[in-house]
């Protein structure tokens, strides 16, 4: 520039109508202009290139200014004024002892409390990649490694990168450390693994929300986790209690939420954020239905808004006499049917004593990261201090006291017998019978499981589950009683026991007799019994006409139908030859009764289990050389029987029987989940 000419040094393109107002930055090398085309933009000076853009929709600006020695910015436009910041102030920091590490202007600081506020510089960051914002994200303190101070700065740019400074475990005034650095793309289950002794933890903070009814131990047990060795007195807790507890190389951020009556809607603003969530139940208690309330409102904000967040429930107190044992729990609560979408854990625990507190935290740990699958888990009771009138296990109720005499051949008389309790005996056969029953009413195995629970006959629900899962595989046929149709198929139940068991071997592995959940929750076949040799003979029987109207009735069957079509053929053969199965059965398709079958074909539903089906096979191709019980157990959500109804309304779906109609809640799912 001279007196009489300046020359231009860059252009900054952005703004369409007249720039009202330009300044730069004073404290970051930043421009800020406002403009006309009611925008205000800003400018990375050394890239020349524009990095944000803050519109507002009716209004044009006039005047900015900036704040001298902080980060605000003030704007005019035509209604007034707006203030607001460029980027958050607050520094990165952690405690460790008596030592604060603090990163301040890119400089990474140490400051010892005893001694005052000034801090030593350590070493400088990286210069970030936006000059608007720094873009840092986190700074970790290596608590585990004394020999040496390792400190992790972490930043969003490029996808995630790191900044690791290792130095003397002594800091003084002319420590300078260089920073060795990373692509945090490349660290594995949050670790950096320098050398054999030199070890830097990311650790990363899980939110855990702990709730349950008044006096079940909840704050009890939060200061057992982070006060271990120290006695503590607890007061009932108003608001919320929040600590952190390290273990595991986790870190569980616990809110304890004292939620009295009025309180309890409060809990919706807690759910949607949380990592997991544990209710604690007091066996003690004989107030059992403000459990169940509690639990009903948790249920309900979850699956508003974190749908397959893990649950935990702590059954405390089983050092007292018990008024609910944890198998009863999982009854009451109807924990089988919740599981279905998120893993549920029951951990019996004595808080005042530590007992089970541990086992709870691993669940978590494991349940967060994704290595426990979707499903019911019981862990066994503690059994230190536990008084002996009272020490009954984990087992299912005993069946009703017989009347004796021989089991009833009438089905009439067999069903009266049943749901008086009187049956003299009750086992596999009894099951077969009940099934058939049930079918014939147009029930399902697992709603014939529960009748037989709830009458207090059934002593291992898994492998009563299987009898009963024979009897709705198989055609009914011709057959007017439970004892003819056994008859009839005389390969479902032999009579010589060691068969018996030989046909449960050939569908469980050992953990049948081994794992004490499996005898409380029906488990499914673990072996060829629900492998590609059962897919296979369910195709055929469609295909061959032998099999009846309720047993294509579920949704689940035309998923397990699509899936075994689609791990056969491509797509288009296995449309056709889906559609060509399922119209000649609709020909000639009745119930036993005789009645006109509810959905010998509807092209909607069909369509939606190809769909799905086809989706889980693409995504995941190693299902492919599975069986459908793999399906299950890795997209159960695919599988359950209510699957369409999250996206079809009733009236909606009612519609698409002949032709396809589009989903009126929500699009069909892209992702497996």
């Amino acid at each position: 520039m001279n007196d009489t000419k300046a020359w231009e040094v860059d252009t900054l393109r952005g703004h369409f109508n007249n720039v009202s107002c330009v300044m730069f930055h004073p404290k970051k090398e930043l421009i800020l202009s406002n403009s006309e085309d009611r925008t205000i933009r800003v400018w990375d000076v050394t890239k020349r290139t524009g990095i944000h853009t803050f519109r507002r929709e009716n209004d044009r600006f006039w005047i900015i200014t900036a704040h001298r020695s902080s980060n605000l910015i003030a704007v005019g436009h035509d209604a007034g004024m707006v203030v607001f910041k460029l980027d958050c102030e607050r520094p990165l920091a952690q405690c460790h002892g008596h030592s604060l590490f603090v990163v301040q202007d890119r400089e990474v600081q140490v400051v010892d409390l005893d001694k005052g506020l000034k801090g030593v510089q350590l070493g400088s960051c990286r210069r970030a990649a936006n000059a608007m914002t720094a873009g840092l994200k986190s700074l970790q303190f290596n608590t585990y490694n004394p020999t040496e101070t390792n400190i992790l700065v972490f930043y969003t740019q490029d996808g995630g990168c790191y900044d690791l400074f290792v130095g003397a475990s002594n800091i003084t005034a002319d420590t300078n450390i260089s920073p060795k650095q990373g692509n945090a793309q490349g660290l594995v289950g949050g670790n950096i693994t320098l050398t054999s002794e030199q070890v830097t933890i990311m650790k990363k903070h899980r939110n855990i929300v702990l709730c349950g009814p008044n006096a079940a131990g909840k704050t009890t047990l939060l200061y057992k986790l982070k006060l271990p060795n120290e006695k503590t007195t607890v007061m009932p807790t108003i608001g919320f209690n929040v600590e952190s507890i390290q273990y595991n190389l986790q870190v569980f951020d616990i809110w304890d939420l004292g939620l009295r009556s009025k309180a309890r809607p409060l809990v919706r603003h807690y759910i949607p954020t949380c990592h997991a969530v544990a209710l604690m139940i007091d066996v003690h208690d004989d107030d059992w239905l403000d459990a169940e309330d509690f639990f009903e409102l948790i249920l309900h904000n979850l699956d508003d808004h974190n749908l397959h967040v893990p649950l935990l429930i702590w059954v405390n107190k089983m050092d007292l006499p018990v008024k609910v044992q944890p198998h009863e729990v999982c009854e009451r609560l109807k924990l089988e049917q919740h599981a279905r979408c998120r893993p549920i854990h029951v951990q019996p625990c004595i808080a005042l004593n530590d007992e089970g507190l541990k086992e709870g935290l691993d669940f978590l740990g494991a349940a967060i990261a994704g290595e426990i699958p979707f499903g019911l888990t019981l862990a066994s009771t503690p059994e230190t201090s536990k008084p002996a009138s009272t020490t009954r296990g984990i087992a299912p109720p005993a069946k009703p006291s017989p009347a004796g005499g021989e089991v009833p051949k009438s089905d009439e008389v067999f069903l009266e017998a049943f749901e008086a309790g009187e049956l003299p005996s009750f086992g596999p056969k009894e099951m077969m019978r009940l099934a058939f029953l049930q079918r014939r009413r147009g029930g399902t195995a697992q709603m014939t499981l529960q009748a037989a629970k709830l009458a207090g006959y059934v002593k291992h629900a898994t492998r009563m589950h299987f009898w009963a899962s024979r009897v709705f595989e198989t055609p009914l046929e011709s057959a007017e009683t439970s004892l003819a149709f056994l008859a009839k198929h005389p390969d479902l139940f032999p009579e010589d026991a060691d068969a018996q068991e030989a046909l449960v071997a050939a569908a469980y592995s050992e953990r049948v007799d081994t794992d004490p959940t499996w005898a409380l929750v029906a488990q499914p076949p673990d072996r060829l019994h629900s492998g590609r040799e059962a897919d296979a003979a369910f195709l055929a029987r469609v295909e061959e006409l032998m099999i009846e109207a309720d047993e294509l009735s579920s949704f689940r069957s035309l998923v397990r139908l699509a899936f075994t079509l689609l791990c056969q053929q491509d797509r288009k053969s296995a449309i056709k030859r889906l559609d060509t199965a399922l119209q000649k059965l609709a020909e000639g398709w009745t119930t036993p009764a005789g009645e006109s079958a509810l959905r010998p074909f509807h092209e909607t539903r069909q369509y939606v289990a190809l769909q799905l089906a086809h989706l889980a096979l693409t995504q995941c191709p190693e299902l492919k050389t599975g069986s459908f019980s793999k399906l299950e157990e890795r997209c159960p959500d695919l599988c359950d029987e209510d699957c369409i109804f999250k996206y079809y309304s009733e009236e909606v779906l009612q519609n698409g029987r002949k032709a396809f109609v589009p989903p009126d809640r929500e699009p069909l799912p892209s992702v497996v989940k």
